[in-house]
């Protein structure tokens, strides 16, 4: 239930970013071994707090020069919206499929990352960038992931975190 008390877009950001609780992992990836947490699941746990606090959550896809991804802000019911920023892998040489999981995991990444919510363990992406991109882990995670000026964190390659 949306909180009715008057209050100021930034006040029900941080209110509701103050109410996040960290997720556990619930899927193992067989391939990899590793866990981690569903979209479903951590949509399920943000939504509620976001909706309490006049807070949607919107992901928009975005493709430019052969990379996509995923532009994340929350939208206030003011109409005051707090972006994010963006999140993109180069898509050349991958199938349908692989860019569908991809826009899966930075679907994952960039809500936990906005949130503030840390997963118990999650190496989904196998370092991510080992498995997209052979390469990757000589990179900088701004190459890996081809963000823009406008992202407002970093990857820190050959890791799942994100600061």
């Amino acid at each position: 239930m949306p909180n009715k008390e008057p209050t100021t877009p930034t006040a029900d950001l941080i209110n509701a970013l103050a109410e996040f609780e960290n997720v556990k992992a619930n899927k193992i990836n067989p391939a990899f071994k590793a866990r981690y947490v569903s979209l479903d699941a951590l949509l399920e746990a943000c939504k509620p707090v976001l909706h309490k606090h006049n807070l949607a959550l919107i992901q928009t896809l975005v493709s430019d020069e052969g990379k996509v991804g995923i532009e994340t802000s929350f939208l206030h019911s003011s109409g005051t919206s707090f972006p994010f920023g963006k999140l993109m892998v180069k898509a050349e040489n991958l199938t349908a499929q692989q860019v569908g999981g991809a826009l899966t995991y930075i679907r994952r990444q960039s809500i936990q990352t906005a949130c503030g919510i840390s997963v118990d363990l999650d190496d989904d992406g196998n370092r991510a960038s080992n498995t997209l991109m052979p390469q990757a882990a000589t990179r900088t995670g701004a190459e890996v992931f081809g963000q823009t000026s406008t992202v407002k964190q970093s990857y820190i390659a050959g890791t799942n975190n994100v600061r």
